[in-house]
């Protein structure tokens, strides 16, 4: 999950309750499925064991792909052209375009990458995108709860967020300007 129950709790200084933990979990994925909407990408890879993904050769030598944390395997038109590639970038993950010495022949789904798709993993999740997530549960939390003071509320795809506090608000607005620095651009 992309923040957990006691970032949640710690943010709202209020202990969630045990038997509530299902919905929790769900309010979770939800905000985990909207930030991955919102960035147009797979912010954690949803496992860390390889599966194979099928692209489109482009005729040229580079081809851009999705994320991916890891590649093992490249083939093209069924031949292995791994040894033949280059990931990029090539210092950082996530890995999203491939150099190869030959050519990703043009072609449906004839390119095969065996890897582990996605941005990060939970373990070098970045700290403002579980902060990020934290903010946005806690208005999930808080519109569920009756509260005192001025309410603002926003939506984040289902989901409604309530906010009693400029100071809550404005966190929200921070989560969202963090959430939109991992946009996708390409």
């Amino acid at each position: 999950m992309i923040t957990d129950q006691t970032a949640v709790e710690n943010y709202i200084l209020t202990e969630i309750d045990s038997s509530l933990y299902n919905q929790f979990v769900e309010w979770v994925n939800g905000v985990e499925e909207e930030m991955n909407k919102m960035t147009g990408r797979q912010l954690i890879a949803p496992s860390e064991f390889e599966e194979e993904y099928m692209y489109d050769g482009n005729g040229k030598c580079s081809i851009m792909i999705d994320d991916f944390i890891s590649i093992s395997k490249i083939e093209v038109d069924d031949e292995d052209i791994t040894d033949d590639c280059y990931l990029y970038p090539s210092n950082k993950v996530p890995k999203w375009q491939i150099k190869s010495t030959l050519k990703f022949s043009r072609g449906h789904q004839n390119v095969v990458i065996t890897g582990v798709k996605g941005y990060t993993t939970l373990e070098n999740l970045p700290s403002d995108l579980k902060w990020a997530a934290t903010v946005l549960v806690s208005g999930i939390i808080n519109f569920s709860n009756s509260s005192e003071g001025e309410v603002q509320s926003e939506t984040i795809g289902r989901y409604s967020v309530t906010y009693t506090t400029d100071a809550a608000k404005d966190d929200h607005s921070r989560a969202m300007s963090i959430i939109k620095r991992y946009r996708k651009i390409r």
